[in-house]
């Protein structure tokens, strides 16, 4: 199978650019920032802070990377930085995973796969905080 350049940054396999691509600078902007927030509001949908979480009072933000199709298929999600709680952290993986089928990329996008760093956390309003 020959390899592909997979766009900027990244691996391909195939024909070139048609492959997997690790979305460097430009490829971001080939995303563009309207799909970026597209994909947080869907994915932010699903996101459930456990109680187990909320009880003991753990907060975090962390970073997931999220392999996706072009038409919006997650193919695999890991933790890229920990939010320093594994609960939390299997919560934001979670919220990816039943989230899918996300937004497609746009047309302009040329690759067929693409790796979206995504951050994520989850915080404990006052009353929370404070009362329980």
């Amino acid at each position: 199978m020959g390899q592909g350049s997979g766009g900027t940054v990244g691996r391909g396999t195939g024909t070139a650019g048609a492959g997997r691509a690790a979305l460097g600078a430009g490829d971001l902007n080939a995303l563009g920032d309207d799909y970026l927030d597209r994909l947080r509001r869907h994915i932010r949908r699903f996101m459930v802070y456990p109680e187990v979480a909320k009880k003991q009072k753990q907060q975090g933000d962390g970073v997931m990377t999220v392999l996706l199709r072009r038409d919006g298929t997650v193919v695999d999600v890991w933790i890229a930085r920990s939010s320093g709680y594994l609960v939390l952290d299997q919560a934001a993986l979670k919220a990816v995973r039943d989230s899918s089928r996300v937004p497609p990329f746009p047309d302009r996008f040329p690759n067929a796969e693409g790796e979206i760093d995504l951050p994520f956390g989850f915080h404990l309003g006052f009353l929370d905080r404070v009362f329980n």
